[in-house]
């Protein structure tokens, strides 16, 4: 993806990917981020973002995003195939929860979140996330669909 001269690569921000994320929504994000070892004071920050208003974007995908001063934006990825209730508008069950964590550029930022929008949007994508075994298989994925993109 290029946007402004610049390219934009999701899957080298991807730390951490587990696919057995299962609890209530709180507890599912604690659990992802704690395995993710990402610092307390993020993850407090993520979760009273998730507080303020649900981060279902519909059909089975969560995306909390939050612009905290960290030296390198992050993206952590869970899977719950069974599904986690986040109070979707549309009522389906969360099956992949996304947290991306960005850094002081905001132009960075919106980019990055508009591609994972884009990324997850997509049905086949989605499929492709929630069958992944590893994260290396998920990079795979998302490697794959950024080239087609191109």
């Amino acid at each position: 993806m290029i946007f402004l001269g610049r390219i934009i690569l999701i899957w080298d921000k991807i730390v951490f990917f587990k696919n057995d994320i299962n609890g209530k929504k709180e507890e599912a994000i604690q659990q992802l981020l704690y395995e993710a070892q990402i610092d307390d004071v993020l993850i407090k920050r993520v979760l009273e973002r998730e507080n303020e208003y649900s981060s279902a974007v519909g059909k089975g995908v969560s995306f909390i995003g939050i612009k905290e001063p960290v030296e390198k934006p992050v993206i952590i990825i869970g899977i719950s195939k069974g599904g986690i209730d986040f109070n979707a508008f549309d009522g389906i069950s969360v099956n992949i929860i996304v947290v991306f964590i960005g850094g002081k550029d905001t132009e960075e930022y919106v980019e990055i979140v508009s591609l994972i929008l884009s990324l997850i949007n997509q049905r086949t994508v989605r499929k492709s996330i929630i069958s992944a075994n590893s994260q290396q298989e998920l990079i795979s994925i998302i490697k794959k669909e950024e080239l087609n993109e191109e």
